[in-house]
């Protein structure tokens, strides 16, 4: 088990295991809590619905492409039609003809688009508040969306060579405004975004800058430009910020920080071998040093701002155990790490407040309730679901 600079806490055994007979998943996110009762667990077979007490499956809906869960309701997406169950029993409450290229829900409802048309549905009764004809400057031949708040949404337009990044009314469905290039979304509130150009061959702006943007009228409010050393070629750099400094995976492999309210780098690591990206959270980050290009361990720290400045402390030897083989994953107000088998999750400040056996060495989703850990794991090409106690 991984060492950490602080005694561990107890080991927490799994409520209930269940290994599901489907293949391998092909959702983006392949589980959801539905509530505090229920887990929404995806595969390429479909949704199951599972009882957080027990683990027994409580239903199950096949062939679906695309799920949200909106309050007590789940909307599916499939080849020909839009429907919503309830999370409870998945008894079918309202069907509606349509080919969908996602599903977001946004409060309430559920946006799509149908038939070329951003459509703004009622999750509960499928009653259709609004459909507005999608404006071609966010159109693409396939699309990617995220709530940004309770009134708008982002929407990736995707084509071949190049990508769309618009803000669309989650009311009426109207567009917004948008920016051409890939463009990764660091922060918002009520009125505001705050965008910075993801990795792209053709950047929006120079690496480094973000844009604070009214969300009602895509105003610039301000923007700030974060200058790191090492080479990015000009195709923007991965960037993350705290509540204390901006994180940036510069070029030569460096990760690099610059205070807020300072435009002075610095390594935060002092090594030649290439580090991982940032996660952030609060004022900290937790980060990699992978040793002679081993990209399966690595000793993980955190950075974390202290009475004015930065503190560099060690954790422990981690693996590459989450989805798409990265180091860390955020799950609520925590960080995940994981070591033979073991999930730990660490607090803002770098200490261990949970260990969770999970017997896996491939995590592919962490989710948690009020009052449950829920975990998936993918090793055999079958998904395993653990729960675990919060309290």
């Amino acid at each position: 088990m991984a060492s950490s600079t602080a005694a561990a806490p107890q080991l927490r055994l799994p409520l209930w295991t269940r290994t599901l007979t489907t293949v391998t998943t092909s959702f983006d996110r392949p589980s959801a809590p539905a509530g505090e009762g229920t887990a929404l667990v995806g595969s390429s077979n479909g949704i199951a619905a599972l009882d957080l007490t027990s683990g027994k499956t409580r239903w199950f809906i096949p062939a679906v492409d695309y799920f949200a869960v909106a309050g007590d309701v789940v909307v599916f997406g499939r080849s020909t039609a839009l429907f919503a169950v309830r999370v409870d029993h998945g008894g079918i409450l309202w069907k509606k003809p349509c080919v969908v290229p996602f599903v977001l829900a946004v409060g309430d409802r559920v946006v799509t688009i149908c038939n070329g048309n951003v459509a703004i549905v009622r999750a509960r009764d499928g009653a259709l508040l609004a459909s507005r004809r999608l404006d071609q400057r966010a159109s693409g031949s396939t699309y990617g969306a995220a709530p940004i708040n309770d009134d708008f949404f982002e929407l990736d337009g995707n084509h071949e060579l190049s990508t769309t990044f618009s803000v669309i009314d989650a009311h009426a469905g109207r567009y917004v405004w948008g920016k051409g290039g890939e463009t990764q979304v660091l922060a918002s509130g009520k009125t505001w975004i705050d965008i910075t150009p993801d990795r792209s061959r053709f950047p929006w702006a120079d690496s480094g800058t973000v844009e604070r943007r009214g969300l009602s009228d895509g105003k610039l409010l301000s923007t700030k430009h974060y200058s790191f050393p090492g080479p990015d070629e000009g195709h923007g750099l991965p960037l993350d910020v705290s509540t204390a400094a901006a994180y940036g995976l510069a070029g030569n492999g460096q990760l690099y920080r610059v205070p807020l309210g300072s435009t002075e780098a610095a390594r935060v690591y002092q090594t030649d071998a290439p580090t991982t990206g940032a996660v952030v959270l609060g004022a900290s980050a937790f980060f990699g040093v992978p040793q002679n290009n081993d990209t399966t361990s690595a000793p993980m720290f955190v950075d974390r701002a202290q009475a004015g400045r930065f503190v560099v402390a060690p954790l422990g030897e981690f693996e590459s155990a989450f989805g798409k083989r990265s180091f860390a994953m955020r799950v609520a107000d925590h960080v995940a790490l994981a070591a033979h088998g073991t999930v730990t999750l660490f607090d803002e400040r770098g200490e261990a407040t949970a260990q969770l056996q999970v017997g896996c060495r491939n995590v592919e989703a962490i989710d948690a309730t009020a009052k449950r850990y829920v975990v998936v794991c993918y090793d055999a090409f079958r998904p395993t679901v653990l729960a675990f106690s919060r309290d």
